[in-house]
């Protein structure tokens, strides 16, 4: 399928601001005082990086060139396989502090960008109101029928 002359307009400026806060990010890490941005926390490989600046501008554009390549019906299928092999369902929590480890009460998801955990966390009862609302009002309408309430449930449920 070929892109329209706006579509590779778009593209070539979303890939170019994706490099330059990516470049901003990386002076920041680096304290030589480029404009300050504020970093995701600290990675679990790296305590010394923010989530972001593991990855080069590089592999993140690729990463999205990738995604906008693939159909819909490809999309959704990589997102919930996404979704579903990063949700913890242990039925204890994981805490050195306690010695009989508690119920788990809320849904937790661990991350991966390329194989690499960022800091993300999903509030219970698995999503925020706003996530909730964006996904309803946004993400819905390019969702086939039969999963639009499984991928985008109803922020008023």
């Amino acid at each position: 399928m070929r892109q329209t002359t706006q579509q590779a307009r778009n593209n070539v400026m979303d890939s170019h601001r994706l490099t330059i806060l990516c470049r901003e990010r990386s002076c920041k890490a680096n304290g030589s005082g480029c404009k300050q941005i504020k970093v995701s926390g600290p990675s679990p490989s790296d305590p010394r990086k923010g989530c972001i600046t593991q990855f080069s501008p590089e592999e993140i554009v690729a990463l999205r060139m990738s995604l906008q390549a693939m159909d819909r019906d490809s999309k959704e299928w990589f997102i919930l396989g996404i979704l579903s092999s990063c949700m913890r369902t242990g039925q204890k929590t994981e805490c050195s502090k306690w010695k009989e480890q508690r119920d788990r009460t809320r849904a937790r998801s661990t991350y991966c960008l390329l194989t690499n955990p960022v800091c993300k966390v999903i509030p219970a009862p698995g999503l925020s109101d706003v996530r909730r609302r964006y996904l309803f009002q946004h993400i819905r309408e390019y969702v086939r029928e039969d999963r639009q309430n499984l991928v985008c449930p109803d922020p008023a449920n």
